[in-house]
């Protein structure tokens, strides 16, 4: 077993490599007494020297690994990165700085992500096990596994646009990796647009591999899933930030390179992140009120 601050990793007797993450500090709601499973920065730091060191020496615990389940949080799989972080640096002045940090973040983002997606093939492979909520920067996290495998109640969604943003963690560039078949445009539909989707609907467009049954799911929790579905397609989202999404998707070349396609996000997110829907779209999150975006 290992611990650090926010990521814990043990192996199990089929000598399986299990990755949780913890949910303190930065990451606790006071006012609710509730843990946010939020990927803050010093998570993902955690995550990425682990992973270095991990793929460096393709061993733990002095043992070889088959398989690498992540968790995420466990109940929940993760509710994407901290917004909080994204408004600090938001006020960075000049623009360049503001600029400059979000490049960086999307960049520690895409490079942890990366060494998920690229660890050795010789018998090990990432599989995400998903439960909760998988939204923003944790769907892209589950994404760049390489395979995954969602409950039943899983809500997926990439919400970035409502918040004047684009994906930034390699949200427009993992799926082309996959092996199935993907309905691309109702996917990318989705991902513009910032709406929600069941595991049923993510299995129907190939974007996870299996759905395990939730045993306490309810009538109750459905509807109420089903309501907080049907309220993220009506959200309002950014249409400057859906035109840099497409700027992204036409930038496509016929030999597909996973690392030019990264590095493509994370100029247009750094740019997208210091134009006034950013401001206005991350404002209105923090302060729990609809976005007035201009079209």
């Amino acid at each position: 077993m290992m611990k650090t601050k926010y990521v814990e990793c043990g192996i199990d007797s089929d000598k399986n490599l299990h990755i949780l993450f913890l949910g303190i500090d930065k990451t606790f709601d006071v006012e609710r007494q509730m843990v946010i499973p939020v990927l803050c920065r010093d998570l993902m730091d955690e995550l990425y020297n682990f992973l270095y060191h991990f793929n460096k020496n393709r061993i733990f615990c002095n043992e070889i690994i088959n398989k690498i389940y992540i968790k995420g949080f466990g109940k929940d799989f993760a509710a994407g990165a901290n917004i909080k972080e994204f408004s600090d640096m938001l006020w960075f002045k000049p623009e360049k700085m503001a600029r400059d940090r979000a490049y960086y973040f999307s960049k520690l983002g895409q490079e942890t992500l990366l060494l998920i997606n690229q660890c050795p093939r010789l018998k090990e492979e990432a599989i995400a096990i998903i439960n909760g909520f998988a939204l923003g920067g944790g769907w892209e996290l589950a994404m760049a596994c390489h395979k995954r495998i969602a409950s039943s109640s899983t809500i997926f969604g990439l919400p970035e646009t409502t918040l004047g943003l684009i994906p930034g963690w390699g949200g427009t560039q993992w799926w082309k990796l996959f092996k199935n078949k993907i309905d691309k445009e109702k996917f990318t539909h989705y991902m513009k647009t910032g709406s929600f989707f069941d595991a049923d609907e993510a299995f129907e467009m190939g974007l996870i591999d299996g759905i395990k049954k939730d045993s306490l799911d309810s009538k109750e929790k459905r509807k109420k899933r089903e309501k907080l579905i049907a309220a993220s397609r009506n959200r309002h989202y950014s249409r400057f930030a859906e035109k840099m999404i497409d700027k992204i998707l036409m930038n496509d070349q016929p030999n597909f390179i996973i690392e030019d396609g990264l590095k493509y996000e994370r100029q247009i997110f750094s740019e997208t992140f210091i134009y006034q829907d950013a401001h206005e779209g991350i404002g209105s999150f923090l302060e729990k009120r609809e976005p007035l975006f201009i079209d």
